[in-house]
């Protein structure tokens, strides 16, 4: 599961924030920390760990996608799963939105261990930092993020190589001229951490359908992503269309899987989907949306992560037939 704690004074009052603008941990947890930072400073493991396509954006020929077509985690061979298991550590910065994706993984571990996460990475288990940037692409601002990662990987806090930033409901009211603020940001960081993944995202849909500008946004982003080889988990792409391959964007759907059917009612594409397969679902919570939202999310976040570390599908790597392509031309 994913474990996190509470930051515990050391005494009365409250603790100085840090440069992060977080409160620091208690000494005890805060002693742990820096014992595995040294430790693995001195193991050398930021190297040797290194999924091979974190090599940097450069020596990428092609863009790694993640999308509604990328979440049948039973054809991803168990060694790929097992090798971004030990070698993805990832920083995931989420407001609520954003924090789907961590409600599925955990609910993931909770079926099949082979999807296990921890905070610290122990249990030969998905190291995944979920609350040291806090915060989103746009929240408190558009530049902290960005200011958080780079203090991040400076200190090389917790031996980071993946960093994935969510979106809030930013891109409902951002021009392109924002979002392109966004990209270069990304660009920069890739640039000055070339040994880092950077996972660029787009945004949760916000039922204003293939008019709207959260549409018209997230294609700019897939289009960069595209036309830069650049690692893209497509949010939106994925709970645009249930699992039978269903398209909701244009009958208005939302990040919590509403739409509005022929004759204008309002319905929930995953509940429909879900009394329909109901082997298929299972209920827990999901943040602002359904709990087949968050499956959905976990699985493809996983392709990703074998992706990253190094799974090729249209290959046969590892001895097991492999029978699904990694499309990387986004959806219209």
């Amino acid at each position: 599961m994913i474990l996190r704690c509470r930051s515990i004074p050391d005494g009365g009052g409250t603790p100085p924030k840090n440069a992060l603008g977080q409160r620091p941990m208690g000494r005890g947890f805060g002693g742990i920390l820096l014992a595995v930072f040294l430790l693995s400073a001195v193991s050398g493991c930021a190297t040797r760990h290194r999924p091979a396509a974190m090599a940097g954006a450069g020596a990428r020929e092609a863009p790694i996608v993640a999308d509604h077509r990328c979440t049948e985690i039973d054809r991803i061979p168990h060694f790929w799963i097992a090798k971004a298991r030990t070698e993805c550590r990832i920083a995931y910065g989420a407001s609520a939105t954003g924090r789907q994706v961590l409600a599925g993984l955990e609910n993931l571990e909770l079926r099949d261990r082979r999807f296990s996460v921890d905070r610290l990475g122990g249990r030969g288990a998905l190291a995944l930092f979920s609350d040291e940037l806090q915060g989103d692409l746009g929240t408190p601002d558009a530049y902290r993020w960005a200011e958080r990662t780079r203090f991040l990987l400076e200190k090389g806090w917790g031996d980071v190589n993946i960093v994935v930033w969510s979106w809030g409901d930013q891109l409902t009211r951002y021009a392109a001229d924002e979002v392109g603020r966004y990209l270069r940001q990304m660009a920069a960081l890739e640039e000055g951490f070339p040994g880092v993944a950077f996972v660029y995202m787009t945004a949760p849909l916000d039922g204003s359908g293939k008019e709207g500008n959260v549409h018209r946004r997230n294609q700019q982003i897939r289009r960069f992503c595209r036309d830069h080889s650049k690692i893209l988990y497509d949010f939106g792409d994925i709970e645009r269309f249930d699992p039978d391959g269903s398209d909701y964007l244009v009958k208005g759907g939302d990040f919590g899987c509403y739409y509005r059917d022929d004759n204008g009612r309002v319905n929930n594409w995953a509940e429909e989907w879900c009394r329909a397969h109901p082997e298929g679902c299972i209920v827990y919570d999901c943040p602002t949306s359904k709990p087949l939202n968050c499956d959905l999310k976990a699985r493809a976040f996983w392709w990703l992560l074998a992706r990253i570390a190094g799974w090729n599908p249209q290959g046969d790597e590892d001895g097991q037939a492999v029978k699904a392509g990694n499309p990387t031309a986004p959806t219209p």
